[in-house]
């Protein structure tokens, strides 16, 4: 009889085939007897194809939340989304104030700060919106202005408020 090497095992006693692990499952033990000696990936790995002898860790970036790398990949962080640690299960949210709008970031330095006068309105925000307060006081100062100086500068504070965006996509 000969052992079966790392990631293989022997499924019948005085069998001299041995079958690979599935995929994403791995051995390291020489000789195993069973399948049930094949042991699944961590959640935060992947890659184990059959007869693997380990898995991979997700890269910065990427997220894996179920054991059996192999079978379901490493995915990138969403937009809004961080991992900075290679083997993450989870990406963390960008936190308040802060947004990102592409996948796969790999460290909280890539949410960026929004701009003046704008927020992000949770965590996780994938874009900054303008505040609303600046909007909503915009007919206030309008009227206040057109009150005092006959229309002419609320006509102009009213046309600047009506083109301001809405939202930032940087």
């Amino acid at each position: 009889c000969t052992q079966c090497p790392f990631g293989e095992y022997q499924a019948e006693a005085g069998s001299t085939g041995c079958l690979a692990c599935p995929e994403g499952t791995f051995s390291t033990a020489v000789g195993a007897v069973s399948e049930d000696e094949c042991v699944a990936c961590p959640a935060g790995s992947e890659g184990a194809q059959e007869g693997a002898l380990g898995c991979a860790l997700c890269p910065r970036g990427t997220r894996n939340a179920l054991p059996g790398g192999g079978k379901m990949a490493c995915e990138l962080c969403g937009p809004g989304m961080y991992a900075d640690v290679r083997g993450a299960r989870d990406c963390e949210p960008c936190p308040h104030g802060t947004y990102h709008n592409v996948s796969g970031a790999a460290s909280v330095d890539e949410c960026l700060p929004c701009p003046v006068g704008s927020f992000g309105a949770a965590l996780s925000a994938r874009l900054c919106r303008r505040a609303a307060v600046e909007r909503a006081r915009a007919p206030t100062i309008a009227a206040t202005a057109r009150a005092s100086t006959g229309g002419a500068v609320a006509r102009e504070l009213w046309t600047r408020a009506a083109r301001a965006p809405v939202s930032y996509t940087h």
